[in-house]
C-alpha cells in the first residue's frame, strides 16, 4: 500500500522482521518530525508477531509499506528504496532512534542540495556494543574502505538515483552495504562527511 506523496526529500526506510516493539519505538520517534518533507517506510518480511497488524492500523503514520517474505534484509532495503519517492534514502532498523537534535541537522543539510551522493553523519552506538566498537561511530570515506566498513547505515544518506542504479547485491546475507560502499568508493562517488550528528 502506498500513500501519495510530494516533494520528498528524504525517504526514511525500515526493513522490520517481528521486531514490533523496536519498530513502535523507532516509528514513534520518527513521526515527530512529520513537519519535514519525509516519508516513512516499512517493509516487513511477513512477521509472525503481531507486526503486521500494527502496520496496517498505523497506515495514517507510516506513509508506505510492504508486507511479504523476502529474501533478508537487503532484499527488504531494495524494496523500500523501489517504492520511495525522496531524493535521499537512509535506512533505520527497528530499535533505532535518531540521535537529540541530531535529526534537524540532517535536515538542513539536506535542504542546501549537496553537490554529492552520499551524506554521512556520526552515530551514537547504544549499549551492549561488541568489544572494541567505540560509543561513537565516525563516518569516513577513504582508502580505509579496502579493509573494513566505515559507515554506519544509519548515518548514511545516499542520494535515491545511486540505490536504485546499484541495489544491493542479494549474493551477500551480511556486508552487502560494504560491498555497495566499497564499489562506489572505487567508482569515484562523492561522499561528504560530517560529524555532527
Amino acid at each position: 500500500m502506498t500513500k501519495e506523496t510530494t516533494s520528498i526529500l528524504l525517504s526514511i526506510i525500515i526493513p522490520s522482521y517481528n521486531q514490533l516493539e523496536g519498530l513502535k519505538k523507532t516509528i514513534t520517534a520518527l513521526s515527530k518530525f512529520r513537519k519535514y518533507s519525509i516519508e516513512l517506510i516499512v517493509i516487513d518480511g511477513l512477521s509472525t508477531d503481531d507486526s503486521p497488524n500494527w502496520i496496517r492500523d498505523n497506515s495514517s503514520v507510516i506513509d508506505s509499506f510492504q508486507i511479504a517474505t523476502d529474501k533478508g534484509i537487503y532484499d527488504a532495503m531494495n524494496k523500500g528504496v523501489a517504492i520511495s519517492k525522496g531524493k535521499w534514502v537512509v535506512f533505520y532498523g527497528t530499535g533505532d532512534l535518531p540521535a537529540e537534535n541530531g535529526f534537524e541537522i540532517l535536515i538542513r543539510e539536506l535542504e542546501k542540495s549537496p553537490k554529492t551522493e552520499i551524506m554521512a553523519f556520526g552515530v551514537h552506538l547504544l549499549p551492549p556494543r561488541e568489544e572494541g566498537v567505540p560509543e561513537f561511530y565516525s563516518p569516513v570515506w577513504n582508502n580505509s574502505l579496502k579493509w573494513r566498513n566505515t559507515l554506519h547505515h544509519q548515518g548514511a544518506i545516499y542520494s535515491r538515483e545511486i540505490l536504485i542504479n546499484d541495489p544491493y547485491d542479494l549474493r551477500f546475507k551480511v556486508l552487502a552495504d560494504y560491498h555497495l560502499n566499497l564499489k562506489l568508493w572505487k567508482r569515484g562517488v562523492k561522499c561528504t562527511c560530517l560529524d555532527t550528528v
